[in-house]
């Protein structure tokens, strides 16, 4: 044996911790879609063997003894022609595959090896794994092949295993942040945590548990371990000690190449398209411009090549009516609370009794959406009135009003000629991404968060910071100085115990609401029932000192959450129902004939000029992207939404129909809301292609007009 195949081998046994990490982080993040039992238990082997049936078990094993015995019985030369021919066989056979058509018997055949159709997605879920550690590994032989001996070889060894723990890592950190979210990783998702370690390590902290210690320490453990004990091939005894019948590795590597190469992509369940790439090929393809592959990134453009602003408020401004009242406004922001998750809903739970006995002498608007599952992104929807974008566009874009001095429009901004005091409370910290900056560009005369609180009697309940009662003796005390000095007030409370991880203060008497999607969620909705506590009580002072006597009020959720309901946790990932819509309650003390509920499709942007319309205010040389939900809505309005993350998922609602767009990382959803609430019946299949085009062309154009919209008020 050539010193050349001792290279290969030893390359194959130092990268053999990469290889191991990828494949089964990819196998167990596959075993969770194909055996949905929940990956945080140890017994998922003996979980899925006992799912097989007798006759798979037969088949399988039947095959594996086949095999064994027509190996142990060949001579040398045989078992290597037998090997050769197969996988010459197997390329030549999907080569051929892969020039017919879709529905053909050749393209199929693959189905013919096992009788359900879930594992037929190995063919395509690990090809481009397999090429990327079959790459690696070359590189480390063309290393090896220039530093054989001596101390080159050593260090040619650990610049090798060097190399691999940073994608060790990646790998582990996918695969550990699917099991907490369902969610696997991105060139967005990578690019993000990059750019926010400060932002996400309190998260991270958070969810780390034994497991994900393992996940991630494990691997990079094994690889320093097979890099401590191997030695390189100029430093072994011999090359001619290999036992007889070993297989000459380099003549099957090629062919391993052209056959995953050429694997034909097979229509699997679209459910297993999100595990197609391999991750560290699609932070590598993150790098390309999106133009380049394909994806149109240019926003809609006027006859005459003139960029369209989907909305324009650099100059906008309001002019008082005759109808113009000098109410207060009290905005109420729930954070993360959904729809369904409060009692406002007839499907929710009785968790929230002051927000439901508050809804039943307002006015609901039963379906409204969010535009971008963030909290920071509710608020410019709501104080702002314009489209919220992906993170990274929202930060560019405060610290260019930052950096300009540019005073945007705003709901305190456009108040305060008119004698407005406006305020913005909160328990959190606002050191998240670029939160206090984007507060502060909004213009709020007084800013209260969690470094202002005296927190003496006060718990701490997540990373953001305290509990939610800390804000109502300061709400008070404000309130009350503004009623001395006669000023309306335009008071915002952003609650906090909503949020991951969902735990309400210590002090709090947890309840059992027998839910279905587990302890978590149970959690949550006891979170949801201490802010509508802590709400009741505020409300009943404010009631008690007359200001609610002339006040409008808005209490909404800035996104919802999921716990799996489509196998993902939280919210930033997910544009289904349960993160998309909020609850939706205006009351106005003013208003002789209360409209019970507003029919229709509706977004968060909607809030600023249903405000400015209910107080009476005109609005002039300008234009924002939502409309007053007192205002008949548009038949078949369209309303978008967004992935917290560039590029990551975009959204359509029109009528009973909803698409989800993926970048093309997986086929389009699409759901009819309806006919199936829950959003468990995909009917893509039942539209048109061309119709399914359309909106993907339709959404991409919106979402790029918003980035130019927000970017493009400041030129």
């Amino acid at each position: 044996m050539s010193i050349r195949q001792d290279i290969l081998r030893y390359c194959l046994v130092l990268t053999s911790p990469l290889l191991v990490t990828i494949l089964v982080a990819k196998a167990m993040m596959l075993l969770d879609v194909i055996f949905p039992l929940g990956l945080a238990t140890f017994d998922i082997y003996f979980s899925v063997v006992t799912s097989l049936s007798a006759t798979h078990v037969m088949v399988i094993t039947a095959a594996i003894a086949g095999l064994l015995a027509a190996w142990r019985l060949s001579t040398q030369r045989l078992r290597k022609l037998l090997v050769i021919v197969g996988i010459f066989g197997l390329v030549i056979l999907f080569l051929l595959a892969a020039t017919v058509d879709s529905n053909s018997s050749i393209y199929n055949l693959p189905l013919l090896l096992w009788s359900t159709k879930h594992l037929v997605v190995l063919f395509d879920a690990f090809r481009w794994d397999l090429l990327f550690v079959l790459s690696f590994m070359l590189c480390g032989v063309g290393v090896l092949s220039r530093w054989s001996e001596g101390k080159p070889a050593m260090r040619a060894k650990w610049l090798i295993v060097g190399a691999q723990i940073p994608l060790i890592l990646v790998s582990s950190l996918e695969y550990a942040h699917y099991l907490k979210t369902g969610v696997t990783g991105s060139s967005q998702l990578f690019f993000y945590a990059v750019t926010h370690v400060s932002d996400i390590l309190p998260i991270i902290g958070s969810e780390m548990d034994r497991m994900a210690v393992a996940v991630i320490a494990v691997p990079v453990l094994a690889v320093l371990l097979v890099g401590a004990t191997v030695r390189p091939p100029g430093l072994l005894p011999t090359v001619d000690t290999a036992p007889n019948g070993s297989l000459p590795i380099g003549r099957f590597i090629w062919p391993l190449a052209i056959l995953l190469a050429f694997t034909p992509k097979l229509n699997a369940n679209a459910h297993y398209f999100q595990f197609e790439q391999n991750i560290h090929l699609a932070i590598a393809n993150g790098l390309v411009p999106m133009g380049l592959s394909g994806n149109p990134t240019s926003a809609a453009v006027t006859n005459d090549g003139r960029q369209v602003r989907l909305f324009d408020t650099r100059q906008l401004e309001l002019v008082a009516t005759k109808q113009s009242v000098t109410s207060n406004v009290i905005l109420v922001i729930l954070e993360s609370a959904g729809a369904n998750s409060t009692s406002v809903s007839n499907a929710g739970p009785d968790n929230t009794p002051f927000l439901k006995s508050f809804a039943e002498k307002s006015t609901v608007v039963e379906q409204m959406y969010v535009v971008v599952p963030r909290t920071l992104a509710a608020w410019i929807s709501v104080l702002q009135g314009v489209y919220p974008a992906a993170s990274n566009v929202t930060m560019r874009w405060g610290e260019k009003l930052e950096r300009e001095g540019v005073a945007i429009a705003s709901l305190p901004n456009l108040l305060r000629p008119f004698g407005y005091q406006s305020a913005f409370f909160t328990p959190t910290h606002l050191d998240f991404e670029n939160e206090r900056q984007l507060i502060s560009n909004i213009g709020f005369d007084n800013v209260t968060s969690k470094r202002n609180y005296q927190a003496d009697e006060f718990e701490v309940v997540n990373y953001f910071g305290y509990e939610d009662r800390i804000m109502q003796r300061p709400i008070l005390d404000w309130v009350d100085m503004q009623a001395a000095a006669d000023s309306p007030i335009f008071l915002t409370i952003m609650t906090n115990v909503g949020h991951h991880n969902y735990k309400p203060p210590q002090s709090w008497p947890v309840r059992s609401y027998e839910s279905p999607l587990g302890e978590q969620h149970n959690d949550y909705l006891n979170s949801l029932a201490y802010i509508d506590s802590f709400l009741n009580d505020l409300f009943q002072t404010l009631g008690d000192r007359g200001v609610l006597d002339d006040s409008l009020v808005v209490i909404i959720g800035d996104h919802g959450e999921s716990f799996g309901e489509h196998g993902k946790n939280h919210h930033m990932a997910v544009m289904y129902e349960e993160s998309l819509h909020v609850p939706a309650i205006i009351y106005s003390s003013s208003t002789a004939a209360r409209i019970e509920s507003i029919p229709g499709i509706w977004q968060l942007p909607d809030i600023f000029p249903t405000i400015i319309d209910m107080l009476g205010y005109e609005m002039r040389n300008g234009a924002v992207a939502g409309r007053s939900v007192f205002a008949a809505a548009p038949e078949n309005r369209r309303v978008y939404f967004a992935g917290a993350l560039d590029n990551s998922y975009l959204g359509l609602r029109e009528g009973n129909l909803k698409y989800i767009y993926y970048f093309g990382r997986r086929p389009t959803e699409v759901f009819d809301i309806e006919a199936d609430r829950e959003e468990q019946n995909d009917i893509s299949g039942e539209i048109d292609e061309v119709v399914i085009r359309a909106i993907e062309q339709d959404v991409l154009i919106w979402y790029q007009s918003t980035k130019y919209s927000l970017l493009g008020n400041l030129q």
